[in-house]
């Protein structure tokens, strides 16, 4: 990352609004924070630089028109292409390094999403829709997988902060990531670049671009992405001793032409794939059990002694077997372990300026192919192994008329459709503990998501200084499904444990009557056959915001937003055993009050952006343990308010600063009476603080410029449950994370570049996802596990070496 004057601002990392909170919430210690904030803008007005490094204008997309970042009334930040490189982001999640409040809710490696503000989903299946939005180039991704899609070739990372039910839809409620790719240009001429990454644990890294014209109305781009790495984590299984986990291999390709017929009509095409083959991880465990007398619960202490999951203790699960050590690299692992996902798609997109107006048409259509499966028991035999086996096809239209930018009545109007078919196998494995009896119980969902939707929003200059902004979309969703749930037999010896239990294999065991299984199954009903499902939802979706221009550098902008996501089905192989199959999870909605400020100060070497906010949130969509018994629930009310503060300065030409804080207030206030969800508990993957910083320092030779560069993330303590306000057996500790870059680069364009790194410096671990199936306090009737699993991060220190060329 190179700060010198032509390259300063395309590094500029955070570019961060703010959100605001209910003014009924704006009192006491509140207003008094809003107050300290003031008067240290005020301080600051008065500062002078060293020398003249004006930070560069960030151009975004986020209100699907072209603006200044510091211009957007929202809680908006983005990261460009080069910053992404700088920063060694390949991953979806890989974001995370450097926006506060914002922390991961993935499942496992290919089932990645986003919490924002405390606000996101938790959930295993992917059936069920995110409360954060991820789009790829303006394209909606429905699937929990899209992340396998990779970061490459990117021009720049959005994220929108609250709401954005008016301009992007339903599944929004927490927010949106927008991943916008760089695009060919018509006249640009052969262009591009290829970079390779060597590093420990043998990965291996190659990406790159190439670009040229077609003409003299038409150009293309061809971009792609090769990950692939060593295993970190060893196997400790019986028969698979030694076995290497974590192994990573992922390929991504994309292809567009971009076409200007005139000068008043733009048509982008784009093909992309991706491909995510290696193996899972599993989950580390440590059981639950009295090694006296394994049919007892063991001492609660001595269970809390191994919540970090790096501590061996003396519990065990229900055979007597203690799974726990005191190795992070060491797991029990008896699944087959695949994490296979195919995704193929693209889209067409048209837009032809009028004069008086401006039409964009964007048809798109996505097909994902899921394969998953892994062992959450964690104790070296056949105990809980959840596998899904699903595809998805989707299609998306949308139509949308801008006004022109220059008129003081800007508005927007859009109709779009969406159109999911997805057929999901999710199978579940187990051996019941009750009678020993090894079953698959499994569920069929055969589901067509289908929304349709007609939008506008308004932006109103009322004088010189003050901009109104209204927006409102009307949302017809319906969700219909059949669901097919039974149970088969699934004998250890003859289906071993790494044996991939997929929709095929299910239905082959069924025979000719699907949903029937055969005798003796220990008095588990075989068969329940849920057609007809319906999840309706016809709901307005909005905002109101008022934004004051209070000087040429300065704006202090508020409003209340609303939006919702759609409901879902229980599709867990256990759902129809428990009585929840036949009933949808209802939607959820959030009310949303942010009052924020933007600025810039001593001549635009100083970003000063901050922001409140306050949250209602009803029926919270959630993956919970509930008398034993896992499922998906909503919680009837919850709150949420906090504050962020985000600073970039460049004091001289060769030195940049960028810091961001966080905090972060959640509550539940009602449970609806749901037994394990306590009232005043947080919720999950909120942590109260997060800091995140980053310092870049060029050097300028003869040679060329050496540019070392450095950035931190700290995140407080955070519960991944909903249980006991301190619960130690689903609580994440506090996190610091330290990477490092010195980078290279010379020629007579400085268009080549070497580069050393080191991520994760402190080696610092944590658990993204915690998942104590049974219950610590008492033994259910048929425990599923015995044992509490944690999916592991790396937890190990990373260096490498990487070397670039543009040409």
């Amino acid at each position: 990352m190179k700060l010198s004057s032509s390259s300063l601002q395309k590094n500029s990392l955070i570019e961060s609004a703010g959100d605001m909170i209910n003014l009924k919430a704006i009192k006491g210690g509140y207003m008094k924070k809003l107050s300290i904030l003031t008067a240290a803008l005020g301080g600051l007005s008065a500062f002078s630089p060293v020398s003249n490094a004006a930070l560069e204008e960030v151009i975004v997309t986020a209100q699907k028109r072209v603006e200044s970042i510091q211009d957007v009334p929202i809680a908006i930040q983005a990261i460009s292409g080069e910053d992404l490189e700088a920063l060694g982001v390949s991953d979806a999640q890989d974001i995370l390094k450097i926006f506060s409040n914002v922390s991961t809710n993935a499942s496992n490696a290919i089932n990645t999403g986003f919490t924002i503000r405390g606000v996101g989903t938790n959930n295993f299946h992917g059936n069920v829709n995110r409360a954060v939005g991820i789009y790829q180039d303006e394209v909606s991704m429905s699937t929990p997988y899209s992340g396998v899609l990779g970061v490459y070739d990117m021009e720049r990372v959005e994220v929108l902060r609250g709401p954005q039910n008016t301009l992007f839809g339903r599944n929004t409620t927490g927010g949106a990531v927008n991943y916008v790719s760089n695009t060919p240009a018509v006249g640009d001429g052969l262009n591009g670049f290829l970079r390779g990454t060597y590093g420990r644990f043998e990965q291996f890294d190659v990406d790159g671009a190439l670009g040229f014209d077609m003409g003299n109305t038409a150009a293309a781009r061809f971009s792609f992405q090769t990950v692939s790495r060593d295993g970190v984590f060893e196997n400790l299984a019986p028969g698979h001793e030694g076995e290497e986990l974590g192994e990573r291999d992922r390929q991504s390709a994309r292809f567009q032409v971009s076409w200007n017929p005139s000068d008043l009509t733009d048509v982008l095409f784009n093909v992309h794939w991706a491909e995510n083959g290696g193996k899972g991880v599993g989950n580390k465990v440590y059981g639950n059990r009295d090694p006296s007398d394994p049919t007892q619960l063991c001492d609660l202490a001595e269970m809390a002694r191994g919540a970090d999951y790096e501590t061996r203790i003396n519990c065990v699960d229900s055979n007597g077997f203690n799974p726990s050590n005191d190795d992070w690299e060491d797991i029990y692992d008896v699944s087959s372990k695949t994490q296979d996902v195919e995704i193929m798609g693209g889209f067409v997109k048209i837009s032809h300026d009028f004069g008086s107006l401006t039409l964009t048409s964007i048809t798109a259509y996505e097909e994902t192919e899921v394969q998953f499966s892994e062992d959450i028991g964690g104790s070296g035999v056949v105990r809980f192994m959840p596998h899904q086996d699903s595809t998805f096809d989707q299609f998306t239209q949308e139509f949308r008329i801008a006004s022109p930018v220059d008129n003081d009545l800007r508005w927007i109007v859009g109709l779009y459709y969406f159109n999911e078919d997805m057929v999901q196998s999710t199978n579940v494995r187990r051996v019941r503990i009750a009678n020993g009896a090894p079953v698959t119980a499994y569920n069929i969902l055969d589901q067509e998501d289908e929304d349709m939707s007609i939008y506008g929003q308004m932006e109103y200059d009322l004088s010189d200084e003050f901009t109104l902004t209204l927006g409102l979309r009307y949302t017809d969703n319906t969700k219909e499904a059949d669901s097919l749930f039974g149970v088969v037999l699934t004998p250890v010896p003859v289906f071993p444990g790494d044996t991939f239990i997929s929709e095929a294999l299910v239905t082959e065991l069924t025979g000719s009557s699907p949903g029937q299984c055969p005798p003796p199954v220990g008095g588990v009903p075989c068969t329940l056959s849920l057609p007809g499902l319906d999840a309706p939802l016809e709901e307005p979706g909005g905002k109101i915001g008022l934004d004051w221009k209070f000087s040429d550098a300065a704006m202090l902008y508020a409003s209340y937003s609303r939006g919702f996501k759609a409901g879902g089905f229980d599709t867990r192989a256990l759902a129809a055993f428990a009585g929840t199959a036949d009933s949808p999870v209802d939607p959820e909605f959030l009310d949303a009050y942010e009052i924020g400020i933007k600025s810039e100060l001593a001549d635009n070497t100083v970003q000063l952006n901050a922001a409140f906010f306050y949250y209602e949130w009803e029926d919270l969509q959630t993956f919970a343990v509930i008398d034993s018994i896992p499922g998906f629930f909503n919680v009837p009310e919850s709150e949420l308010m906090g504050l962020e503060v985000e600073l970039k300065w460049s004091p001289i030409d060769s030195l940049y600063v960028q810091t961001s804080l966080g905090w972060l207030d959640t509550e539940i206030i009602d449970n609806g009476g749901l037994a394990g969800i306590d009232e005043g508990h947080e919720l999950t993957n909120s942590p109260e603080w997060t800091f995140n910083a980053l310092i870049v320092k060029d050097f300028i030779f003869d040679l060329g410029t050496l540019s070392l560069q450095s950035d931190f993330r700290w995140v407080d303590e955070q519960n991944n449950g909903l249980s006991f306000a301190d619960d130690p057996f689903q609580r994440k500790d506090t996190q610091f994370y330290i990477n490092a870059r010195a980078a290279f680069l010379f020629g007579g364009e400085e268009q080549y570049e070497v580069a050393l790194w080191g991520d994760n410096l402190t080696e610092e671990k944590f658990c993204t996802q915690i998942e104590p199936l049974d219950s610590f306090f008492e033994i259910g009737p048929d425990p599923l596990t015995s044992t509490a699993s944690c999916n592991p991060s790396t937890g190990q220190r990373t260096y490498g070496i990487t070397a670039k060329i543009i040409f």
